[in-house]
């Protein structure tokens, strides 16, 4: 053996060493402790309580105790099941990152466990947080691309394999694929990416959308590791782009192994038999709402394979904002995307917003609130009108826009009707303390795609496209609407693969020679609009001016120190000239405009807009 082969198995010798002698220390020495949650924490946050759950065999019959710098056992908690054992232990300003060593006692039987504290993430303090400047690329990451073909599929997991054909099984894409397509999605202007949750949802079937969790701390192994979603959003951020994390707190799978060895009666939703929510957020503030509905609307079960956690349970309440914190700070991530916000305790809620903003002020958070009605959708904003308590909530998914933006291509003009919706939508936005911080979108993972809906007319998707980039709010798009995706129908169906992203595929719909025609220019329309809105300062901060719509023709403007962009949208049968003086407050007598999409000069003198047009003008 050379020099220099000596010198590199003595260094990988000792890596191996140091590798297993950490491993060793993070880990308890018994089996008998199967989990600890969170897995480790960090010194320095604001909230120095930590609550540490601890499941193994009877773990509630031990005493602990602890010995260690500035670390407080306050005392130690039990359920109605033996297997779990609570610490809740409080860290100060002196608090140093370190191992911890826990020491269990029961009669002559003894345990320990080392855990680790760790410093907090040096950018946490500078988490970016989401504005009007940003695009949300919202992606079902099993159907995206698959990276990895040797996680495709585990034995030891309770629906295995990989069926492509079958809409509601996995399909094999993961976080190693979406890495891979990062380029793809920074090129097309994208600022953010919203995943559907990576959490492991360890179901006997349909676990490939993510939303019934079976484990807080853990991505998906089919998905890919903790390490690959840390490389992820680390990679994410290189090129500009922020990550939105999907969590869920309403409920979780019944396959989790808190609910299968269910660590307490109370931290779950029980009936005599199965039964379903009404799914009536209108429940909550309507005044002649009647308990029974109540009640059935927050604890009824969301499906039968979702348990309803009890969130009023103080010890769960604490272990769900604690994952919430321990995401952010380990993975440095940006916003959080909240799915079925209705339905947790709304006390829990606004406790849960206020941990979050307490870590991480500039933090983004939105929640999903899927109803009928601006008046019921600002009930779940901060300073909602009539309500006891103030969420905290900054934002929701915008459902009363999207409503809008369907009726303004597909329905007649009206009072009411076709390009009024939306402007009454946006009237509206006085009952909300921030609407330019709700998240928009023209269709997601839960509605058919808006392509299909507009069966395949172009001009009604750059209508609405032109739309939604341009007014207030937070744009979000599918994976798949550059392409010119249109499935209408199932779930399993609307989250279609994205061709291209499996080695098996014959066409690769993520370059320009794998797309046809009419999706290349699907594409590029999407493209062009994303990296000129990025850069538009009257997009990003400009106050919003709208007109009454008249025969269809609507205008409003995005107005900033430096910026004034026109929109004019002409929803009408047929062509209309535009009486450009009724809009000088604005306009200042100004009739040479620049068409923002192909850079040419335009008069405003004598302008007509054929109909279904619409143009994007910057002054």
């Amino acid at each position: 053996m050379n020099f220099k082969a000596l010198v590199f198995t003595r260094i990988l010798l000792v890596f191996i060493f140091l590798t297993f002698f950490h491993f060793s220390f993070a880990q308890p020495k018994n089996s008998q402790i199967s989990t600890i949650d969170p897995p480790f924490w960090f010194i320095g946050m604001n909230e120095k309580n930590l609550q540490i759950i601890i499941q193994g065999k009877n773990m509630a019959d031990y005493s602990v105790s602890v010995n260690y710098p500035n670390l407080l056992l306050l005392n130690t908690q039990t359920t109605d099941n033996k297997d779990y054992l609570i610490l809740n232990l409080q860290l100060n300003e002196n608090t140093k990152a370190g191992f911890v060593n826990f020491d269990l006692k029961k009669e002559k039987q003894n345990l320990s466990f080392k855990y680790e504290l760790k410093n907090r993430n040096q950018s946490s303090n500078k988490t970016r947080g989401l504005n009007q400047s940003d695009l949300i690329y919202l992606i079902t990451p099993d159907r995206f691309a698959n990276g990895d073909t040797k996680n495709d599929s585990f034995n030891d997991m309770n629906e295995t394999g990989v069926n492509r054909k079958a809409m509601y099984s996995r399909h094999g894409g993961d976080l190693r694929g979406i890495i891979n397509k990062l380029d793809y999605i920074n090129d097309l202007g994208i600022t953010a990416i919203w995943l559907n949750p990576v959490f492991e949802n360890n179901e006997k079937s349909q676990s490939y959308h993510g939303y019934a969790i079976t484990d807080f701390y853990k991505v998906d192994k089919r998905f890919g590791t903790n390490e690959e979603y840390k490389e992820m959003v680390n990679k994410a951020h290189e090129k500009g782009i922020k990550v939105i994390k999907d969590v869920i707190y309403n409920h979780i799978g019944d396959q989790h192994y808190l609910f299968k060895n269910l660590i307490s009666k109370n931290w779950i939703n029980n009936w005599p038999q199965y039964t379903q929510s009404n799914y009536r957020a209108t429940t909550l503030m309507d005044p002649y709402a009647s308990e029974k509905d109540k009640n059935l609307m927050t604890n009824g079960w969301f499906d039968r394979h979702m348990p309803d956690l009890n969130q009023k349970d103080t010890i769960l309440a604490k272990y769900l904002i604690q994952t919430a914190i321990w995401w952010i700070e380990e993975f440095d991530l940006d916003a959080y995307r909240i799915d079925t916000y209705a339905y947790p305790d709304q006390i829990f809620m606004k406790k849960w917003a206020n941990a979050i903003l307490k870590e991480y002020p500039n933090f983004s958070v939105f929640g999903e609130t899927w109803v009928q009605g601006t008046t019921i959708q600002s009930y779940f904003t901060s300073q909602a009108t009539n309500k006891s308590f103030d969420s905290e909530l900054m934002a929701v998914t915008d459902f009363q826009m999207y409503y809008a933006l369907q009726k303004a291509v597909n329905e007649k003009f009206g009072w009411a009707e076709g390009i009024n919706a939306v402007y009454h939508t946006l009237v509206d936005d006085f009952v909300y303390q921030h609407p330019e911080k709700h998240v928009t979108f023209l269709d997601n993972h839960d509605v058919d795609r808006f392509f299909g809906v507009v069966n395949g007319d172009f001009q009604k998707f750059r209508m609405a496209l032109n739309i939604l980039f341009t007014t207030r709010g937070i744009p979000s798009i599918f994976y798949g609407t550059e392409i010119l995706m249109k499935a209408k129908g199932e779930h399993g169906l609307i989250r279609e693969d994205f061709l291209g992203g499996w080695k098996e595929d014959s066409i690769n719909k993520f370059i320009e020679k794998g797309r046809t025609s009419a999706e290349n220019e699907g594409y590029n329309y999407v493209k062009n609009l994303a990296n000129w809105r990025k850069k538009s300062e009257a997009v990003k901060n400009g106050k919003l001016i709208h007109f009454v719509p008249n025969n269809g023709v609507y205008v409003y403007f995005r107005v900033s120190n430096n910026e004034r962009i026109m929109v004019l949208v002409n929803t009408s049968e047929k062509n209309e000239k535009i009486n450009f003086e009724r809009f000088d407050e604005v306009l200042k007598g100004k009739r040479e405009t620049i068409n923002v999409l192909n850079n040419q000069k335009i008069s405003l003198e004598n302008l007509e807009l054929n109909k279904m047009e619409s143009l994007i003008l910057s002054f």
